[in-house]
């Protein structure tokens, strides 16, 4: 998803600002989850998620998510998932920056885990498997 959004003072020609955002968003549908499948499609996610992020002045940020679905999670893989947390600053943050959203449904239990920035998804993808 790519958002524009320039902002003008009385006239097109005095711009006061012009910001672009971006949120790459990935989905993985898993039988069984392990702590190492969920740290390898963590790894996956982030890296392919920031490899097109082009930093300006215009950049605000560039989000990278990754929800998982799964039947069944081991309980190591549910702890590690607060535990994955990548942060990506351009320029000390002038050209903007990247943070990282996980969430993880176990669908047998209903159960969800997210990351720390994860927590604004929780409420859309339990609506989403029910």
């Amino acid at each position: 998803f790519g958002s524009h959004n320039e902002q003008y003072f009385l006239i097109k020609k005095a711009k006061v600002a012009d910001i672009d955002t971006n949120e790459t968003v990935y989905f993985a549908t898993e039988e069984s989850l392990s702590k190492d499948r969920l740290l390898e499609l963590d790894s996956i996610a982030w890296e392919r998620g920031t490899a097109n992020v082009q930093p300006s002045s215009n950049h605000r940020n560039s989000d990278v998510v990754l929800i998982i679905l799964t039947g069944h999670a081991e309980e190591d893989a549910l702890t590690q998932v607060k535990k994955c947390k990548h942060y990506q600053s351009y320029l000390w943050g002038f050209h903007g920056w990247s943070n990282y959203r996980l969430i993880v449904a176990e669908l047998s239990s209903g159960r969800i885990v997210h990351n720390r920035h994860g927590q604004i998804l929780k409420k859309l993808v339990k609506k989403a498997i029910q």
